[in-house]
């Protein structure tokens, strides 16, 4: 059970660490001509194909077996068409809560999401809230803030109603999505469903780029460093991430898996440090140890404690 939970917290930190990428490298493609539509595109996209290509391997070895049409529950059918709209949405809206109001005021109303599915699991997946565990939220939230709160201050960022409606919003969409793969989705594979979780969203991507214009022959990949942005982008910033973080959920549980995923915001800062010239100040560095202290807290081992999140699949 500890070594199920350690493997859990290091899928689940592999993928926050995946997830926190496109921020940097989207500014990036931006600044070569690339619109933020291609550019989830080409990253969900990218995703489709290596998770699709896992997703073959697997079948074609017998590890996995796709589900027949009858063994899926029409509470299973909703809940997977749910989390794959809600994950496109998830994206486009903090996308544009970006152009609305500051990055830090969205990321920290996006950050909301952890509490909201720590009170989700107590409710729908019987994972009760005790004082390590409020303990471990509080002080990863308190991390959290000192991480962005410097750079608030000093962009003078103003607080824009919509902007900050759209962070809540695709905070509440992801803590859904996070509960619904929390309670499984009968007996399709983890493996498809990162596939389809990448799959769907991308259709939806090509369509909003094609709508606004953003989508010229190759899909606004017009030098060689945006083919090599958008290739990392897809592999370690959607497709490896999307599986780790499937994986993890089925290993710790809901409520963890939200709290660990607080060092996306970590490795965002270090990306934006290292790659657009934005240095962390020590309030930010002590913040991201904040942020890692609570999800090594959260691991503690407790008397009684179990994993209590049903899996998604039983095959992998």
């Amino acid at each position: 059970m500890r070594r199920a939970g350690l493997l859990g917290s290091v899928l689940v930190l592999i993928s926050a660490a995946g997830f926190g990428m496109p921020g940097t490298l989207s500014r990036i493609a931006a600044e070569d001509g690339m619109g933020p539509f291609a550019f989830l595109t080409w990253r969900a996209g990218l995703g489709t194909v290596v998770t699709g290509i896992v997703v073959a391997a697997m079948l074609l070895r017998g590890l996995v077996a796709l589900p027949s049409r009858g063994s899926i529950s029409g509470r299973d059918r909703t809940a997977l068409a749910t989390l794959l709209l809600f994950t496109a949405v998830v994206n486009v809206a903090m996308f544009l809560a970006f152009t609305r109001t500051g990055i830090g005021v969205a990321m920290i109303c996006f950050y909301t999401y952890p509490a909201l599915v720590a009170l989700g699991a107590a409710r729908f997946l019987g994972d009760p809230i005790d004082r390590g565990r409020a303990a471990a939220l509080a002080l990863g939230f308190a991390g959290l803030g000192l991480v962005v709160a410097p750079a608030i201050l000093a962009t003078g960022a103003s607080v824009d109603p919509i902007g900050v409606g759209l962070a809540l919003l695709a905070s509440a969409l992801q803590a859904t999505v996070v509960l619904l793969l929390g309670r499984g989705v009968g007996p399709v594979p983890t493996v498809v469903t990162a596939f389809a979780m990448n799959a769907v969203p991308a259709l939806c991507y090509v369509a909003l780029a094609v709508a606004v214009g953003e989508a010229p022959f190759p899909l606004g990949v017009t030098t060689d460093r945006l083919a090599l942005i958008v290739l990392f982008s897809g592999i370690v910033g959607a497709a490896i991430p999307s599986l780790a973080n499937l994986r993890g959920i089925e290993l710790i549980g809901a409520s963890r898996t939200a709290i660990l995923m607080l060092f996306e915001t970590v490795v965002a800062v270090a990306m934006a440090a290292v790659f657009l010239g934005q240095r962390p100040s020590a309030l930010q560095i002590v913040g991201g140890v904040c942020v890692l202290l609570s999800g090594a807290v959260l691991q503690l081992p407790r008397r009684g404690q179990r994993l209590v999140a049903n899996p998604i699949s039983p095959q992998v």
